[in-house]
Order: structure tokens, then sequence, then C-alpha cells
């Protein structure tokens, strides 16, 4: 389910050792009354590195891609035809991960 590139693999390593992909609401006001359902928001995966909290930990799996723990929600899913694959980006002396192929959830009324 999980690619993790190399150099991202090693970043990740040298500093916490695991990353948490969580799922952020993002409120939306869009929509066609005309509709039966009415999307009022969608869940946009993020990223972030080290472990979820000790009382948050039972909301998320666990999976060891490339010697790094990736904890995720169960309800994550791939975008149709792609896989979920972390990168590492830098600009001279600032780098920082990417998340890429993870699907949002839309939330309907």
């Amino acid at each position: 389910m999980f690619v993790i590139e190399k150099d991202a693999a090693q970043y990740i390593s040298e500093h916490l050792g695991s990353v948490v992909i969580g799922l952020k609401l993002e409120p939306s006001t869009g929509g066609c009354q005309c509709s039966g359902k009415i999307v009022t928001g969608s869940y946009i995966p993020y990223l972030s590195m080290g472990k979820p909290t000790a009382d948050e930990r039972d909301k998320y799996q666990l999976q060891l891609v490339e010697r790094v723990e990736v904890y995720f929600p169960a309800e994550l899913t791939a975008k149709q035809g792609a896989e979920i694959r972390i990168k590492l980006r830098g600009l001279f002396w600032w780098h920082w991960l990417e998340l890429e192929g993870a699907k949002a959830i839309a939330v309907y009324n």
C-alpha cells in the first residue's frame, strides 16, 4: 500500500523513525441544492513525523516500510491506479516530506 523512497526512508530513520498519515477535515460550503447529497467537506490526508500519542494510537494501523513505522487510519485509500508514496523534497538545507497518491474522503450531508 505504501512506498517510501530511499532518501525519504533514510531521512525519517535519522530523525524519529516513524510517520503518521492523518486525516484533517476541511469544511466546504459548495454543492448543489438540487442534489440529494451535499458535500459539506473533505478529510484531507496529511503527513507528520513521529508516532501518534498513546491515547490516539488505537485509531491507527501500523505498517513497517523500509524500516519506517507508518501509522495510518483504516479509512485511508490510494487514488485509483496510484500508490501512496512518501517523498523527500529539499531546497538548500531545508528538507520536508511529501505525501502523494492518498485519496481525500468526501463528507456528505
